[in-house]
């Protein structure tokens, strides 16, 4: 087990650009995290609060990929 793995109780590694490239632009890469996060369970936000945040913060015309890059990262989390 290598150092991260130990400081970690679960290491997920994710192609964050490519994900979101996929969602429709590569900008949308701290949302793919966000994703990721909130797809880990870990902290007591529910998925609605993330998705709001991101709602009310992305610019418009980035908002849809912003949520589709966020729903990438959410179902990587939750598939690995």
């Amino acid at each position: 087990m290598g150092p991260l793995e130990a400081a970690a109780s679960r290491v997920i590694a994710v192609d964050a650009v490519a994900l979101a490239a996929h969602a429709g632009t590569a900008k949308a890469v701290g949302a793919v995290l966000i994703g990721v996060l909130a797809g880990l369970d870990r902290l007591p936000i529910p998925r609605d609060c993330w998705l709001d945040a991101l709602r009310s913060r992305a610019p418009a015309k980035y908002r849809d990929a912003n949520l589709s890059a966020f729903d990438a990262g959410f179902e990587r989390a939750r598939t690995t």
